[in-house]
This record gives C-alpha cells, structure tokens and sequence, in this order.
C-alpha cells in the first residue's frame, strides 16, 4: 500500500515568488544582457541553490565582456556560492577595470588572512 502524500506539510507559494520565477523565466529568454542580469537578481533566483543565477551572469558577460558592472555582479555571486572559484572573475574585473576597488577586494581579503 502506498504512503498518502501529506500536502498540508507544504508551505503555499507567495504570489510574489510565482511572479518573480516567471519573470527571471521570461527574462531570461530576451536578447541583451540587461535582461540576463535583471533575471539573475530576482529574489526567486537570488535564494536558489544551484548556479542559475551565476549563469545568466555569465551569458550576459559573454554578450558585452566589457562590462565591467556584471563582471562584477558576477564575481560577488560567486563568492556567495560554495565551490564557485571567485578569483578567476576578481582577475577579469581587475583587468577590465584596474582602478576600482572592489576588483581588488578578494586579495585585499586574502592578505589580510
């Protein structure tokens, strides 16, 4: 005999979080990198587990990789993540834009260790 499936258990899902998945799911299929990195901060993706909102960062970086302001974005999303190798990104922000601290931040962080 099967297990009955306890629904009560779930917790609903707020209007707000459908429409913000729906629309990092629409944006996320618009040409242009504005719409890319609007999708990666949404709030439903901004919590999620997996890498998704680090790879709609990194599809917008490849569209315009001058951008310094995704590099950026970028490089402290991954920080966030646990095994996502941040230092890579902190070198091309740091390349991209020399004179901005915060491509710096992760070495002033490590030495200061």
């Amino acid at each position: 005999m099967a297990m009955a499936r306890n629904d009560a258990a779930k917790e609903p899902v707020h209007p707000y979080d459908q429409w913000s998945a729906q629309s990092a799911a629409t944006l996320s299929h618009l040409p242009g990198p504005d719409a890319l990195v609007t999708a990666a901060l949404l709030p439903s993706l901004a919590a999620a587990p997996d890498r998704q909102p680090l790879s709609l960062l990194d599809q917008a970086s490849r569209q315009d990789p001058s951008a310094a302001d995704i590099a950026a974005l970028a490089m402290l999303k991954c920080e966030e993540m646990v095994g996502c190798e941040a230092r890579a990104r902190a070198c091309h922000l740091q390349v991209l834009t020399p004179d901005n601290a915060l491509a710096w931040l992760l070495d002033l962080h490590a030495a200061y260790q």
